[in-house]
Order: C-alpha cells, then structure tokens, then sequence
C-alpha cells in the first residue's frame, strides 16, 4: 500500500522529467560519452588500491608489500591509466554537454571545445598556479555539466546560425565568435570569485568546530556528505570536522583498553563511516543487489553486474553514470535515507551498549561492509548491525527501483544509457 503510495505521487513529475526536459536526453549522451572513461578507469583505480597501494587492506592480507618493488612499477602503470581517464571527465563531461546541447544550426564542436577550456580556466587556483584535479577530473562531472549547458546556452543565444553551406570556413569561425569571447570572459571572471572565496575560507580555523558531537551536528555533517558524494563531489575534505573526536576516542581506547567507555560514542566516525557508508555512500550496494536480483531491465543489470566489485571498494562512479542515479531524482530519497535511518539504528544500538563505536583505523581499501568490523576491534554484532542496516536499506530502495522501471516500461522510454525504447514484456 506504502508502495503504491509512493509511485502514485512520484509518477507524474518523473514522467515529467523523462519526457518533457531536454537536459534529460542531454545528460543521457554525455553519460554515454564518458561512461567507457568511467568504466575503465574505475576498474584499473581498483586494481591500483587492492594490489599497488602501500599498507591497503588487500596488500596486508596477501602480504604484498613484500613484493613492493616488483609491484610499484606495474603500479604506475594502472596510476597513469586512472588518471588518463577518471583524471580528466570533467573536461569531458564539459564538452560533452555544451556539444549535445547546442542546437544543430550552430557549431556544436566548436561549443563543445569553449566549454571544455571554460571548465580548466574555472579550475585554475592562483595560490598555486595550477588547476584543480578535483574539478577537471571524476569529482568534476556536474561542474562540467553546469559549465557545459552555460556555454550552450551563451551559444544558442549570441551566435548567428551556421548557413547549410558556409562559403568558407572564417564565415563559421566568425558566426560564434561572440559567444567564445564571453563564455571566456564569464569563465575568468567566476574563477576570479571562486580564488576569492577559497582563500578566505582556508582563514577559517577548523579548531573552532572540530570539538562538537552532538547528534544534530554529526546527521547534518552526514546530509552534506552525502549531498556532495550524490553530486559526485569529493565529501573526504570534510573528514578534518571528527579528528579531534576520534583521536580522543582511540587513546581513550588504547588506555583503557576498552571501547565501551569512550568519550564521544557518537561521531562522523562511528555512525557515518561504520554504518552510513557500510554499502558505499548511499547505501548503494543494496541497490546494487537489488537490481542483480529484481531488475526488469537488461541494462540496469548490466551496470549493476559490472559496478558490484567497484561499490564494494567504495568506488561507486560506474553505478551514478551508468544509470545514471546522480541525474535521476528518482533515487534521491533513497540515497539519503538509507544511511541516515542505518545511522539512527547504529546510535541507538550504541546507547544501548549493544554494540561498541567504531574506534580503531582501518587500511586504505578496505570494503566498506568490513570497515565497522574491524574498525571495533572484530566485534561480529557490530558486523551482523550492518548486515541488517543493508537489508532495510534494500527495502528503501525497492519502491523506487520499482517505480522507475514501471515509468520506463509503461511509457516505453530510454532505460540507462540506451537508446533502446523498453517495453513490458
């Protein structure tokens, strides 16, 4: 009954959405275009953490810094393939956009190039004189994609349609001169702004909000975690808001040797990171499951298939551009309420001393589903928590992976990157 609830209210702006936005089908392209950069660089980023990453989970289980000498050339090699290709898709997802978005009359190529090099000036930081990694590369993609649809935009607007026969090519160069000029000047300007506000920011001292670890706090910090991990944006600059918390707790911890009378039980730490992140961020692999053991949709099983290993790691770009979920506000609601209701559970469930908070580090690479585990010293009812958590998050998402396939089979529309119409069967 819940259910049909949900998909009734939900149906007519989603069809709305599917159907009637052309930045829908614009972002369906882009995502074709960049996801075999996603795909590809996801996978050799997982090789590189599991095998070439010093002191990872993997290589402390399979005793591979032994070999590290041997590996770290290889490791390089699938470095430079990473960054070759998850390095770069906000530039791509820049051209891309401005390209599909500019309508056919106008030098679609042309914009797509304006909009690429808008994006690397918009990265430009003067304190360094280099440009932002994060910005031109995977934690980049809606940034390109806000930049690309300016561009397109300026295009539309100030440039004078391409004749069907252009008597020379100055005449086509020309027709969008205008416009390359002022998404130049837009882009240096918006940079100009953005140095300013980093560098007051950075003024800012962390020490004066390190300290807090009331539950309001921790569940707000968790909200724009999860709001910039949806966007596709780096949440890990935020990880500077719990260290105090946490480095309290661990020699509070190592002291008494015990983790059930530690100062700050609830922390980013042991609510976000153990339980909010137990299936990546969002709580994806249960999606994920859910779509390999429920899914209608033939592609949405083959992005599920080739994304579980990568979500495991907490590597989830493969899933958000393959669906693509970070465009679909279908499974907004879901994405977030997933890990905060697994997080309420956890901090009852640590009030309650059922379980410990998690206290200890844990290695780089390690699968987000073993993080509370060791992470609480081995403690299996923290483990078996996260299990259940995965389980009603599973749930979560089953009405809303029920509601866009419905959408998409009764209104026969494009399911993930295909162009193929589906249709019930």
């Amino acid at each position: 009954m819940i259910t049909e609830e949900i998909i009734g209210a939900l149906e007519p702006f989603l069809l709305i959405w599917h159907r009637k936005i052309q930045f829908n089908e614009v972002i369906r392209k882009t995502a074709v275009l960049i996801f075999p950069f996603v795909l590809i660089g996801t996978l050799s980023q997982l090789v590189q953490l599991i095998f070439f990453t010093p002191n990872s989970f993997a290589s402390q289980v399979l005793y591979l810094n032994k070999l590290s000498g041997f590996f770290g050339k290889f490791g390089m090699i699938f470095e430079l393939l990473t960054k070759s290709t998850l390095g770069i898709l906000g530039i791509l997802s820049a051209y891309g956009t401005a390209k599909f978005a500019t309508k056919v009359h106008h030098d679609d190529q042309l914009a797509g190039l304006v909009g690429a090099v808008s994006l690397l000036i918009l990265s430009y930081r003067f304190s360094n004189r280099q440009f932002s990694m994060s910005w031109i590369g995977s934690t980049g993609v809606v940034v390109g994609v806000l930049v690309g649809f300016c561009v397109a935009s300026i295009f539309k607007s100030w440039s004078k349609p391409i004749p069907k026969n252009p008597t020379s090519f100055l005449n086509k160069v020309f027709a969008s001169f205008f416009s390359v000029n002022l998404s130049f000047l837009l882009a240096l300007i918006c940079t100009i702004i953005i140095n300013f506000i980093i560098t007051e920011t950075s003024k800012i001292n962390p020490n004066l909000i390190t300290t807090r670890s009331h539950i309001f706090w921790i569940f707000g910090i968790s909200i724009l975690r999860l709001l910039l991990t949806f966007l596709g944006l780096n949440d890990s600059e935020l990880n500077f808001l719990s260290t105090t918390n946490n480095s309290t707790n661990l020699n509070s911890a190592l002291i008494h040797h015990s983790l059930w009378n530690i100062p700050f039980p609830l922390t980013i730490k042991s609510l976000y990171i153990a339980y909010g992140s137990f299936g990546s961020s969002g709580m994806l692999l249960a999606l994920v499951l859910l779509i390999l053991r429920e899914s209608k949709l033939h592609d949405f099983r083959i992005v599920a298939r080739w994304s579980l290993l990568p979500v495991i790691f907490n590597l989830n770009m493969p899933l958000m551009i393959g669906l693509p979920i970070m465009f679909l506000p279908t499974f907004v609601i879901p994405y977030f309420l997933a890990p905060l209701l697994s997080m309420f559970i956890a901090a009852f469930a640590i009030l309650l001393h059922i379980v410990p908070a998690m206290v200890y580090p844990v290695p780089v690479g390690t699968p987000g589903f073993l993080q509370v585990f060791l992470g609480t010293g081995g403690n299996w009812l923290a483990l078996f928590l996260g299990i259940f958590n995965l389980g009603i998050s599973t749930l979560i998402y089953w009405p809303f992976l029920k509601l866009e396939e419905k959408l998409l089979m009764d209104n026969h529309l494009s399911s993930g990157l295909s162009e193929e119409k589906v249709s019930q069967s």
